[in-house]
């Protein structure tokens, strides 16, 4: 890029730059605005220092102590496993210019003596797109790690090259639905969250939040199962085998109100919905980040942090530059280039990245995946590889040491199956030897 030089609109900026961008923050942030980031509420704030970052995870399984005779030595216990999640900080960002024919338009408005607001706000323009840019990168960089564990962000200082963050969920902590949820005739959604929260509480963990998208709400509401449910807890009238079309459809605010009252439950269901728009070599892609049909379950509505450090701009500053230095280290700078055209450029830049903590308490609920041969040929398929019945119930036995008889329907051996955590089920997957 040229050399640059001051702000053709420097006049502008001089008293109005930082309040201005700090009105544009709170908007942007959803205090005046449509569009509400869940980064601001479920990330807090980290300084790093070195420009790494890490997340702290520990599998810690609670034992009780022991009762000692008086001058008795102290038993030991074992100390469950630590580890952690680093990794580098590095560089996103954005540049927007307004071309010759929008400054222009500025220019004529500035010579008709237009009101000075508007033509801060037509100055001020892509400095708003900016701030909400970094801001939708971030939460799509969030939403996509908070439903699968890992994401990806560009290194905007190396071509081709991204840092990758997996905060390591566990495989013990991942699971399907006996049936899929788009079954709505019989799936078992209730029962899938109570598999999900008993895995918890025999950790001592307890879960209050269920995260998910549109997909998986509509099924779960939709659901026989759960408009049964409902209808029962209102004490409505309802006719056992009645089919489920006759059951009204809840509203999220009132299933809500049944599971937080209910001691099996006691969960609320937080909906993601957001979508962003992607461009790359100026073509536009809408981007949706949330797993689709992922079911996620936590404790807290705090489940990380936003790791920020300095960008090398912010310490060697070019003079002829305006810049403001938003929160998290977030720099913006407004500044003009001559050739090969006049531009004047918005730039920022970052060095931020969402880090999920406490992988080992979060809990996973792939709605959209399972085992679902139940045609009872005496052969299931598991993945996209057709066993013996016989042959995968010899590695249930050896695995987990459930015995099942010879004459145990397909259907009996899919829903055990789908009841044991991705763990388990690789396990017995690994142990299957085929007799033919």
């Amino acid at each position: 890029m040229a050399e640059s030089t001051e702000s053709l609109y420097k006049e502008f900026l001089a008293d109005k730059y930082k309040p201005t961008v700090d009105s544009l923050v709170r908007f942007i942030n959803g205090e005046e605005g449509d569009r509400n980031y869940l980064q601001d509420e479920l990330l807090t704030p980290k300084l790093a220092v070195t420009g790494t970052f890490e997340a702290v995870t520990s599998d810690n399984t609670y034992v009780m102590a022991d009762f000692v005779a008086l001058d008795s030595e102290i038993p030991l216990k074992r100390c469950d496993s630590l580890g952690k999640v680093t990794g580098k900080l590095v560089k996103s960002g954005m540049a927007l210019p307004l071309n010759e024919s929008q400054m222009q338009d500025i220019d004529t408005m500035m010579s008709i003596g237009a009101d000075e607001q508007d033509i801060v706000d037509a100055v001020m323009e892509d400095t708003t797109r900016c701030i909400r840019g970094h801001k939708e990168l971030m939460e799509c960089a969030l939403l996509e790690e908070f439903s699968t564990g890992v994401c990806e962000i560009e290194d905007t200082e190396t071509a081709g090259i991204a840092v990758r963050i997996n905060v390591g969920y566990l495989d013990e902590n991942k699971f399907s639905p006996q049936v899929l949820w788009s079954d709505t005739e019989h799936s078992k959604p209730l029962d899938d969250f109570e598999k999900v929260i008993d895995a918890a509480s025999s950790k001592k963990r307890d879960l209050n939040y269920v995260w998910m998208d549109k997909v998986a709400w509509r099924n779960f509401r939709d659901s026989k199962q759960v408009r049964e449910y409902v209808a029962g807890r209102d004490k409505k009238v309802y006719v056992a085998g009645l089919n489920s079309d006759s059951l009204p459809k809840s509203s999220l605010a009132d299933i809500n109100a049944i599971l937080r009252e209910d001691e099996l439950y006691g969960v609320e269901i937080r909906l993601i919905d957001f979508k962003a728009v992607r461009e790359i070599n100026g073509q536009r892609t809408t981007v949706v980040p949330w797993k689709n049909g992922m079911v996620v379950f936590t404790r807290s509505n705090k489940i990380g942090k936003l790791w920020h450090a300095k960008v090398a701009e912010a310490n060697h500053r070019d003079a002829s530059s305006t810049y403001i230095e938003l929160d998290n280290n977030v720099l913006l700078s407004k500044y003009r280039t001559s050739k090969p055209t006049l531009k004047e450029w918005t730039q920022i830049q970052a060095r931020t990245v969402p880090v999920i903590d406490g992988a080992e308490g979060i809990y996973q609920l792939d709605t959209t995946s399972t085992l679902t041969d139940a045609s009872e040929d005496n052969k299931i398929t598991i993945g996209e590889t057709e066993h013996k019945k016989s042959d995968i119930l010899t590695a249930i036995a050896a695995v987990t040491g459930v015995t099942l008889p010879a004459n145990t329907t397909d259907a009996a051996v899919v829903q055990l199956f789908n009841s044991w955590n991705k763990k388990v089920q690789a396990d017995v997957i690994a142990a299957i030897v085929d007799t033919e």
